[in-house]
């Protein structure tokens, strides 16, 4: 083939890639919303009262499977420790291709001054322009919420 007729067809699907992304964009950046409103501190950090941030991590794994069922993924739970679930999210190919792989993690730093944040509440989502600021929406949330949008895009309908 052409070195010019597979810049076309590269430069096609580039397009309709991005135009997918757009159109999946606004509910990876409402996930992210979600995300960032739950407090998840880690509850084994030290001096943290486990009783009282158990079940955020849980609620953030629970809402990121929410999302991902509806793109067709195949949930399981994965937890040492029953208070703290995690997530583990299958998308199935077609078969004999590679494997893609995502991780990462729910948990947070406990906040430093919390009515230092923007909002005054770490939990409180601010969005300003294109940037959202609150607890977990650099580390890790924001990143987590990235992969989930773009895997829709590995399969072929989302694109054509």
């Amino acid at each position: 083939m052409h070195s010019s007729v597979k810049d076309v067809q590269a430069s096609a699907l580039s397009g309709r890639i991005d135009d997918a992304i757009d159109r999946l964009a606004p509910g990876a950046e409402q996930l992210l919303e979600q995300l960032v409103g739950i407090n998840s501190i880690n509850p084994g950090f030290p001096g943290i009262d486990r009783e009282s941030v158990i079940g955020g991590e849980t609620a953030c794994t629970r809402l990121i499977g929410a999302y991902l069922s509806k793109l067709d993924f195949e949930l399981n739970d994965v937890a040492a420790d029953p208070q703290r679930i995690n997530l583990a999210a299958v998308l199935k190919g077609t078969g004999g291709g590679r494997s893609l792989l995502f991780n990462g993690h729910v948990d947070t730093v406990a906040p430093f001054k919390p009515e230092a944040w923007t909002s005054g509440d770490p939990w409180k989502p601010v969005r300003r322009g294109e940037e959202l600021f609150g607890l977990g929406s650099t580390d890790m949330k924001g990143a987590l919420r990235r992969p989930a949008s773009p895997s829709r895009l590995l399969r072929k309908p989302a694109c054509g």
